[in-house]
């Protein structure tokens, strides 16, 4: 996982939570919370650039609300409410900018440098992401050739099966129940517009990549933000539900020790897996068993840590070559002294990297690193076999 994901994953939510804080206090704005989501929203743009969409959450929500409150009222105060709103959402956006200045020295070329550094940092990165290679569905794709289905497909995978399933009860409620919500949004009711927020908040960044067609890799992470608005909605499903169930009220107890059952079952697999978690996948493919081959488990070679333990563990006072097989900068973190770094196998006294048969038949193995049966890399002393 990038050491971004998570930062950014918190900032976005604090951004959403101080813009959560300021719809609910419409018709009001003040100040305190104007500037506190200002502050927040400037940590998650210098974080990633696409926290800039926060902004565009302030005008679309806080400007639907205001509409309509008036269209109910006659549209009597319409535009000198609007235009409170855009004034106060600049000055935010001063504060946003004050903010991630000393986090980012690029933006401090210009006045409009944050942004437009935004902009050339999200054009480099689709960029570089576009030739990145994908392991989707037992096929190999570049980033910018996968289905369009590939980020929801990967979410799916990757989410608890009692996620997924309380998502199921959440639109089965959205369906069942969308005249009744209507009529709440259109009263200016605060909490369903803060419902609406948190689902905007999870469903917009799909849809803009779906439409945009972004460079996607790595699975699921480049959509890591979003799991705090999918719990969120996990569990007003949860809510309502209960709420709505006698059922649920006759076997509560039951059922709550049934979602005890699985949740203990999803933090059994974790902890199986550590510290590799996040190749993580559900019962859908099978499991990380299932997804070996299909999809990609560690991509980011985190068992390389443990595989060059192993060629230390072997190579006693030898001098030796290693070729890893994924990414150079990981490996060079961890080599030891008298070990280096080559690129041509021919040229290698070990080998670390995922199973290939015919170096494991050819070579000696000396170690692995396995997690439920799937092997994440495997080491192999090659010295004296004469690769060519």
């Amino acid at each position: 996982m990038n050491p971004k994901d998570v930062p950014f994953a918190a900032t976005y939510a604090w951004g959403v939570v101080a813009l959560l804080r300021v719809l609910l206090d419409l018709p009001r704005l003040a100040w305190g919370k104007i500037a506190l989501f200002g502050v927040l929203a400037g940590f998650a743009m210098a974080t990633r650039p696409p926290g800039v969409a926060l902004f565009g959450f302030f005008a679309l929500f806080l400007g639907a609300w205001v509409v309509t409150r008036e269209v109910r009222s006659g549209f009597s105060g319409l535009w000198k409410t609007l235009l409170g709103l855009a004034f106060k959402g600049a000055v935010a956006l001063v504060i946003a900018w004050a903010t991630l200045l000393p986090f980012w020295p690029r933006a401090q070329r210009s006045l409009l440098a944050p942004f437009t550094s935004s902009t050339d940092g999200l054009a480099r990165l689709q960029n570089v992401a576009a030739a990145q290679p994908v392991l989707y569905g037992g096929e190999f794709f570049s980033a910018n050739e996968t289905p369009w289905t590939y980020s929801l497909w990967m979410f799916a995978i990757k989410q608890p099966e009692w996620i997924l399933l309380l998502l199921g009860v959440g639109a089965f409620a959205a369906v069942f129940s969308w005249r009744k919500a209507w009529t709440y949004v259109a009263e200016g009711d605060r909490f369903a517009w803060g419902v609406l927020l948190v689902l905007g908040a999870a469903i917009v960044p799909w849809v803009f990549v779906i439409v945009s067609g972004a460079s996607i890799h790595n699975g699921f992470r480049h959509m890591f933000y979003v799991l705090p608005f999918v719990a969120v909605a996990a569990a007003l499903s949860l809510c309502w539900l209960i709420s709505r169930s006698s059922f649920v009220e006759r076997y509560r107890s039951l059922l709550l020790g049934f979602g005890g059952v699985l949740v203990a079952f999803n933090l059994y697999g974790l902890v199986s897996l550590y510290p590799y978690q996040y190749i993580y996948y559900n019962s859908l493919v099978g499991g990380v068993s299932g997804a070996y081959g299909s999809y990609e488990t560690d991509y980011w070679f985190l068992g390389a840590e443990r595989g060059f333990e192993i060629v230390e563990e072997d190579r006693g006072d030898r001098q030796v070559a290693v070729m890893m097989l994924g990414p150079r900068r990981v490996a060079r973190y961890y080599l030891r002294e008298g070990m280096e770094l080559v690129s041509d196998l021919a040229d290698a006294t070990y080998y670390v990297g995922r199973p290939i048969p015919d170096l494991i038949q050819a070579g000696r193995v000396v170690g692995s690193v396995e997690r439920r049966g799937v092997p994440l890399l495997v080491v192999v002393d090659l010295s004296g076999i004469g690769i060519q």
